[in-house]
């Protein structure tokens, strides 16, 4: 059995183009009542297939984004990087993309990256993002001296033209 029937699939369709829609408007939509709706969309969400989450516009943003190729795996607190939107491994490979609000952040970022893992990284930059055109990006709550990766921004080598982890009190970016 499929674990997205085609009402299903229907149903995460139309949230996909709008997430704010009713549920007496999808029910219209898919045929079925608000309440039907509702259990088929419960049933997702308990499964973890779907997750209704806040997706922010990259244009809008003017987010500059880095595609990172790395031989082998990353280290573990990178993962726990806010500037990170994406991980991706294969069998020898881990692929990465980083964010910044400008370039010279990007540059900042993409140098500590290299300076963590220790080993080649291929970066590939992007000059824009066609599709998705909403993405998820961390925003995280600023607190602290120390980012989650163990860094302090203050004593980073970066600190006079990075606008700094988005983590740390001493963010100075726009997000």
């Amino acid at each position: 059995m499929s674990l997205l029937d085609d009402v299903k699939k229907r149903l995460v369709s139309i949230l996909q183009e709008d997430g704010r829609i009713s549920l007496v408007e999808l029910g219209k939509q898919l045929s079925m009542t608000h309440v039907g709706v509702r259990k088929h969309l419960l049933k997702l969400t308990n499964k973890g297939l779907v997750k209704v989450q806040a997706l922010l516009n990259v244009d809008l943003l003017k987010l500059n984004f880095a595609l990172l190729i790395v031989d082998g795996d990353i280290p573990e607190k990178l993962s726990l990087c806010p500037r990170l939107v994406l991980v991706g491994r294969g069998k020898d490979r881990t692929i990465m993309m980083v964010y910044a609000e400008d370039d010279s952040t990007l540059k900042c970022v993409v140098e500590k990256i290299r300076s963590r893992v220790g080993k080649e990284i291929t970066e590939i930059r992007l000059t824009g993002i066609d599709k998705p055109k909403y993405m998820y990006i961390p925003l995280a709550s600023r607190c602290g001296d120390t980012a989650p990766c163990g860094d302090t921004c203050e004593r980073c080598m970066f600190r006079m033209v990075c606008l700094r982890c988005p983590a740390t009190a001493h963010y100075r970016g726009p997000l």
